[in-house]
Order: C-alpha cells, then structure tokens, then sequence
C-alpha cells in the first residue's frame, strides 16, 4: 500500500502482529500489536490500514503505526474499505445476517440485515461515487452505499446483480467490472456501471473459489484473479474472460524468502494460504519468493487483502478467502476463504 513515506509490504500474522517493510526489504517501524489473535484480514484505504481478526477490526495509519479511531466490535466475513468524497473511512463486512458498516471514528458498526454475505469487495465508479459489493449465499451480489448503507442501484434500478449458480463466496469490484465466484468454480462478471452482465461465465475450478481480486496491469490491461480452495491462483483477462498465463498454486512448503528489494509493486501478486504468503510477477507467474508466518497481508499496487484459502475458517477469505483467515486468498482471509492484493494489500 503507499504512504506519505512510500510503498509499504504490510502482513499479519497467527500471534496478532502487522509488520510493515519498505519495498527495501528494512523494517518500517515497530511491530503493530493491537490484535490478540491471528489477523485474518487486511485493506487499505489511502494511507490507512485496516485489519481485523475474531477480536475485532483496527484502523491504523500506515506509515507511523498510530491507531486511527476505535476498535470495532466486527467478527468479519472479508474486509473492505473506503473513502468517502468528504475524506470520512467506512468499512465493511460480511456476517451471518447481511452486511456490518463500521464508522471507526465513531466507534459505531450497524447491521444492514439481509442474506448471508460472504465476502465484500469496494469499488468506485468513473464518476466518483463509491460502493461496497457482497456476495450473497443466493448467487446474488448485493450493492450498497457506504455513506448511508441503503441498497444502491446501477443504471436500470438493479440494486443486486444474479446470476451466479449456487452460494458467492467471493467478491471484487473495480471502477468498471464488478465479479463474483462461488461454490461450483465459475465466475461471473458485469459492468460496474450498468449491472449487464459480461460474457459467459468463466469455469475456473472443479472446487469451490474462495477468493477474487482484480489487477490492473500498467498497459491498463485489467486481470481478474481467482484463488480456489486447494489454492490454486488463476489469472483471467477481466474483458475477454480468457485465461493468462499457466495457474500458479499457493499454500504447500515454503520456499526461498521473499525478497522486497527484488520485486516491483506494480506487478506483485500476493496470496495467503495457510500461514504461507506466496509472491509472484502477476505478468509472468514467476515465483518471487514467500513470506513465512504470515496469514495475511497488504501492499501497495495490489490494494486488495490477502487471505489464507481455508473457506470457512471462514474466515475471511472468503474471499480469497479461506474463511479461515478472513479469508486466505489471493489476498489472505481468514476462516472463510482465500483472497488477493491488487492496489490493497499484499497477501
């Protein structure tokens, strides 16, 4: 994720600690040790971090560790974040019984009741207005306002997108393709801006996908990437829905460390299986290290948060998610399934 001070490598850990690196690969200050548990999640939103685990969800400021607002009282189903035009942070979640809109300047969370949400995903469009998107357990993808919480609806007055057999377990919005993937390995995408949907769907797995996330490429080429839940990482053309490049597979033994110094955020892909963040050139698919003891984590160009594939540790990752971790993922969760990073966090 980038700070007033640079791009930072953000990870957190089974003992409840977020460690921060500069792409140097030295120590950006003190360990973060608000947790008592594993971090299942992480998310950023500008320079803030966000964090959560089954103690709750934290905010700090990524560069100098400090906590911003209150600790929030959220058991998450994936993780999303979101500045609001007037430079307010909302959060959200999903949970058992719809979606969790935390204000931690407040201090206050409040339930939107609903469908089971699985995974969450923010995205903002062209125009500059910002939504949270949940995968439901009907198929469905739930849009919301973060300033308000009411249902929002694209253009044609749709304040849901279907059409996804079987129960979503994972979410990602960009600012003009919204996707969603579940429970029979296919995903489906559509238009951020209209709700159409895009294409036939993708048959990405035999298993389960626990975790999506979008790249953007720096030819503006837009990648969808999938994590299902025998850690298998696939990248999709986000447009045609073709496959590029050969699948990766996360999770397993760890190999060489990481290097930071080595490798260039504008192509890092990161995913959390296990206690295993696993790296790679997202171009390429070339193995570019693994950071160990790691549930989760975040960066810079790959906004996204990275969970560990276990769905339902349910974590999180539910999203790239394991649910176990917020999900594992390409990203990392935690106790639900696996998720990503791109522009949000390193997994």
């Amino acid at each position: 994720m980038s700070t007033h001070d640079g791009p930072l490598v953000v990870t957190g850990a089974e003992h409840g600690r977020l460690r921060r690196w500069d792409l140097g690969g030295n120590p950006a200050g003190a360990d973060l040790t608000g947790h008592g548990a594993k971090v299942d999640d992480l998310a950023a939103a500008s320079s803030t971090l966000v964090s959560s685990g089954r103690d709750g969800v934290w905010c700090w400021d990524a560069a100098t560790g400090a906590p911003v607002g209150k600790k929030l009282p959220m058991a998450t189903f994936g993780l999303a974040a979101v500045r609001l035009p007037d430079g307010r942070l909302r959060l959200a979640a999903g949970s058992d019984d719809g979606f969790l809109l935390g204000d931690p300047l407040a201090g206050t969370v409040v339930e939107i009741a609903g469908e089971r949400i699985s995974d969450v995903a923010a995205g903002g469009l062209p125009s500059g207005r910002a939504f949270f998107a949940g995968a439901c357990n009907d198929g469905r993808v739930r849009l919301i306002d973060p300033a308000t919480g009411k249902s929002t609806g694209l253009a044609g007055g749709r304040a849901g997108l279907a059409g996804l057999p079987g129960e979503a377990y994972a979410v990602a919005a960009d600012a003009t393709t919204v996707a969603a993937a579940g429970e029979h390995g296919l995903i489906r995408r559509w238009n951020a801006a209209t709700g159409e949907r895009l294409g036939e769907a993708i048959v990405a797995s035999d298993c389960c996908i626990t975790g999506l996330r979008f790249h953007r490429l720096v030819d503006g080429r837009l990648l969808l990437i999938s994590h299902d839940d025998v850690g298998v990482v696939r990248r999709w053309d986000a447009g045609t829905g073709a496959e590029f490049g050969e699948p990766l597979q996360a999770g397993g033994e760890a190999g060489a460390p990481f290097d930071p110094a080595a490798a260039n955020t504008d192509h890092l892909l990161a995913v959390a299986d296990g206690n295993i963040v696993r790296c790679w050139d997202v171009r390429t698919g070339v193995h570019l290290g693994d950071i160990t003891e790691a549930a989760s984590a975040v960066t810079q160009d790959l906004l996204l948060p990275v969970v560990p594939v276990n769905p339902r540790g349910l974590w999180s990752s539910r999203g790239l998610y394991d649910r176990s971790i917020k999900r594992s993922g390409v990203g990392g969760w935690s106790s639900r399934r696996t998720r990503y990073s791109p522009d949000r966090s390193a997994y």
